[in-house]
């Protein structure tokens, strides 16, 4: 088999699969808006906004094929000031994922529920 031949096989197979992948995604039975535990949390730090939103990861790993090195922008209001975000286990909330700053003697606390994340 060429090389060519091999290239088109693979493809094909990586084509399918996303399909296959995409059509049983549908069927995960999760009620609408909440998030699919396949997507990536964000929340937009810009000033009057704050809105959470969610990407899959195929749409994430679009957005860093075009644009290396950046943070998605918001659906919102378009800025990039955007932070990985996790749910609050207390509250639900959406809140920017703890970074490293934290020390383990404080853990880092929800900002709206006041309870560790």
């Amino acid at each position: 088999m060429t090389r060519q031949a091999v290239v088109a096989v693979l493809g094909a197979v990586v084509v399918a699969a996303g399909v296959a992948f995409t059509l049983l995604r549908r069927d995960t039975g999760a009620a609408q808006g909440e998030p699919d535990p396949t997507d990536s949390r964000w929340v937009c730090a810009a000033p009057g906004c704050g809105k959470d939103f969610a990407l899959t990861f195929a749409q994430l790993g679009a957005f860093y094929a075009d644009h290396p090195g950046e943070n998605p922008p918001c659906p919102a209001c378009g800025k990039s000031e955007t932070a990985r975000a996790t749910a609050c286990p207390s509250c639900g909330r959406t809140v920017p994922k703890p970074g490293r700053e934290h020390s383990s003697r404080s853990p880092p606390k929800c900002p709206h529920c006041g309870k560790p994340l």
